[in-house]
């Protein structure tokens, strides 16, 4: 195996260190991150996982228990940092650089599935903040919570749940789909005090409420202040695109997408109504909504960063430029062409709305697959100076990061810095993570080769 090496590379006025190392295993998936200083590189057809530790540089190719399907990661009791954990039919297991030890026997529904590669599945989530991870199992008529104690033993609690099917008659036989919510939004939804479980599909929220020993028994269903679904007399639809906290007022807000029905390519131009339905007490929401800025079949919206630091999080809309001639360049690409990103930041003002007009517009390409659905976005986030705002990342060549530092009055600001590096190819293989924990995001670069074989590099602000 390859030594780490370590050298200077400019990075604007300043210089930082970078390391480089080879991963012990081959990789054909993008790395997975653990916001922490830990990740994990995984083969979904060899089954093979591999713990990377950034801050010690230590690679390790971990030893998976025998038919493995699936992996998470997560915190057990004592532990100083984060482990994998692995799930196959006997079981669940946490694997580290010692081996696997199994730490809960299941006979949940995941274990009786057929999974043909090895997978990234959810199951891991620290449910009641307190610094442990805790395992969720779904299931057809009930689903478990499995609560994490001090002494790495779980304890168990059941509640019934009523997945939503669908599915069709094919060469006479049956094909069912089951939506099932995998790991649930934690939040104090009734503002008790207690971290509640919320499970949403498209048209509906339920709500497992915590109690003072644990949780119900049964979830119940949110009363939503606007119909959802296909609506009566209209031919249109109406779902639930985002549930979470975006002024930052403790209080669940809820995101709608409207939709005229449309088909073929007239979905791509369509008009998109998004509207915002702010949280109130008790779990209750607005009945009158604020609207977003205009959108169209190819917009979506996040509300995920605090660019100007003001404790709210900004609007960003991204919009693709989609159309025929993109169609027609992925068949002749082979499957796979870039198109242009457009990314417009709105910030949030005082009463929760937004401005018409962008505060700021940055274009990015992403790169986008006909076969696998995959795309790579080459534009990232983090707090790279420190300063507690984030920060807006794109790459711009094969060798430029350009980076516009958050900003109090305009969002981004309006001049950019450059790092100059040789870049992976894909824009998945670009992660931002603070390694040392000193409040700054560093740079990792995952670099593969026709054979699967891979180097991770460092770059340390």
């Amino acid at each position: 195996m390859k030594h780490t090496l370590l050298f200077m590379v400019a990075l604007g006025a300043s210089y930082s260190a970078m390391a480089a190392k080879d991963i012990p295993i081959k990789t054909n998936r993008t790395l997975i991150e653990t916001k922490s200083p830990i990740m994990f590189a995984y083969h979904d057809e060899d089954a093979s996982l591999a713990e990377l530790d950034l801050e010690t540089m230590e690679f390790n190719q971990l030893e998976l228990p025998k038919n493995a399907f699936g992996f998470d990661y997560g915190k057990l009791a004592g532990a100083d940092k984060i482990s994998a954990f692995v799930m196959n039919k006997e079981g669940i297991f946490s694997v580290d650089k010692n081996g696997a030890k199994r730490i809960l026997a299941t006979n949940a529904l995941l274990s009786k599935l057929e999974f043909e590669e090895f997978e990234k599945i959810n199951f891991i989530s620290d449910i009641n903040n307190d610094g442990l991870s805790d395992i969720i199992l779904p299931d057809l008529t009930h689903s478990e919570i499995y609560l994490q104690n001090s002494d790495k033993t779980f304890t168990k609690h059941s509640f019934k749940t009523q997945p939503k099917y669908s599915g069709n008659f094919s060469s006479g036989k049956l094909r069912l789909d089951i939506d099932l919510t995998m790991v649930p939004k934690v939040f104090d939804i009734n503002q008790d005090g207690l971290n509640d479980l919320i499970f949403h599909d498209k048209e509906k929220i339920d709500v497992l409420y915590a109690t003072s020993s644990g949780y119900q028994n049964s979830l119940q269903t949110l009363k939503l202040p606007v119909e959802t679904g296909k609506l009566d007399g209209v031919e249109a639809n109406r779902r639930i695109s985002k549930l979470l906290d975006i002024n930052n007022d403790g209080k669940l807000d809820l995101v709608t997408r409207y939709a005229p029905i449309v088909e073929g390519m007239d979905s791509l131009d369509v008009e998109l109504t998004f509207q915002i339905f702010y949280g109130k007490d008790n779990g209750m929401f607005a009945t009158t909504p604020l609207t977003l800025p205009k959108a169209s079949g190819t917009s979506r919206f996040e509300f995920e960063n605090d660019f100007n630091g003001d404790g709210k999080n900004e609007l960003q809309k991204f919009h693709v430029d989609f159309g025929l001639g993109t169609i027609a360049s992925m068949a002749l690409g082979g499957g796979s062409t870039d198109v242009d990103v457009e990314i417009s930041f709105y910030a949030q003002k005082t009463d929760g709305s937004f401005s018409d007009e962008p505060d700021s517009e940055k274009e990015v390409e992403m790169e986008i697959g006909m076969g696998s659905g995959e795309m790579a976005l080459t534009y990232y986030t983090g707090d790279i100076n420190g300063d507690g705002k984030q920060d807006a990342v794109f790459k711009t060549g094969s060798k430029t990061l350009s980076v516009y530092y958050g900003h109090a009055e305009t969002v981004l600001n309006k001049r950019r810095s450059k790092i100059k590096q040789k870049l992976p190819e894909d824009g998945n293989d670009i992660k931002l993570v603070d390694i040392n924990n000193d409040g700054k995001h560093d740079f990792v670069l995952h670099f593969k080769d026709d054979d699967g074989k891979s180097t991770i590099k460092t770059i340390l602000n």
